[in-house]
């Protein structure tokens, strides 16, 4: 159970970093471990994942002032929102 419990832990948590292949990994380790232990190491992977996230943004918050921070992020909302919105519908074969 330990090594099952690991292998989806590490397996999670490098595809967490390098992009969001969770779907595929779970997919992959489902093929051959029980379902319990790889919900199991998603779960503890993708919270590590966000304990990570949650630590450089308090971080971010404490050093920079707070106006700073808000422009910032309406900033780089704005500019996802029009990336988004100038990106065509259908993909070009």
């Amino acid at each position: 159970m330990l090594e099952i419990f690991t292998a989806t832990y590490g397996g999670v948590f490098l595809a967490e970093i390098v992009g969001d292949k969770l779907l595929y990994t779970s997919g992959v380790l489902a093929t051959r471990y029980p379902w319990a232990s790889i919900i199991t190491g998603m779960t503890f992977a993708f919270m590590a994942k966000m304990a990570v996230a949650v630590a450089v943004g308090a971080t971010i918050g404490e050093f920079l002032p707070t106006w700073l921070v808000a422009t910032l992020t309406a900033i780089s909302f704005i500019g996802v929102a029009i990336a988004m919105w100038r990106k065509p519908d259908v993909r070009e074969p």
